[in-house]
């Protein structure tokens, strides 16, 4: 399942503001069906935020939420995860960050916390990112995974705190703020 991915390239970016920059990724699944990855990246407290959705479904506000097709979700998530390495060997300080988004069909039986996209990101980022080099902190009721970078927290601790300060910052709106952010079980 994990063992194939896709050829990506960069399409386009923009400069959101002095902090934050989105790049966007695609690449094709099959002849019709486009993968658009966006990383928004913040610079001053280097951290990437991993999103993917269909091309087709750019516009709709819920295109987070939207399935991918069966037998995809696999070589899918491993492109992502060449782009994430791709950043990373371009900034060995670079911290990531993940939202499983609920499936339509969990919001509508209201069980939108520890979603199963959550739960495979939080399996698969375990197997793939040592935690040696990174710390692993979820928020399951949010459906949030970090890895935060060692190498840019270890020396200075207080670096983890404004990681996430920054990012309360462009996502004020979250509720999860007040929730303790607990060490992945590895």
């Amino acid at each position: 399942m994990f063992n194939s991915s896709y050829h990506y390239r960069e399409i386009n970016h923009k400069k959101v503001n002095d902090d934050i920059v989105i790049y966007l990724f695609s690449f094709k699944v099959t002849k019709k069906q486009i993968i658009l990855v966006e990383v928004e990246y913040h610079k001053e407290h280097p951290i990437a935020i991993i999103k993917f959705y269909p091309k087709d479904q750019r516009n709709s506000e819920d295109r987070f939420a939207r399935l991918t097709g069966n037998g995809y979700f696999g070589p899918i998530l491993m492109t992502c995860i060449n782009i994430m390495l791709d950043l990373y060997s371009k900034n060995p300080y670079l911290s990531f960050g993940f939202c499983g988004t609920p499936k339509p069909n969990e919001v509508k039986k209201n069980k939108t916390e520890n979603s199963q996209r959550f739960r495979l990101y939080k399996y698969i980022m375990a197997n793939f990112f040592s935690d040696v080099k990174f710390q692993h902190l979820e928020v399951v009721k949010s459906n949030l995974y970090f890895l935060i970078n060692r190498d840019y927290c270890d020396h200075k601790p207080e670096n983890q705190g404004l990681i996430l300060s920054q990012l309360k910052k462009v996502y004020p709106q979250e509720t999860w703020w007040d929730e303790p952010l607990n060490p992945a079980a590895s």
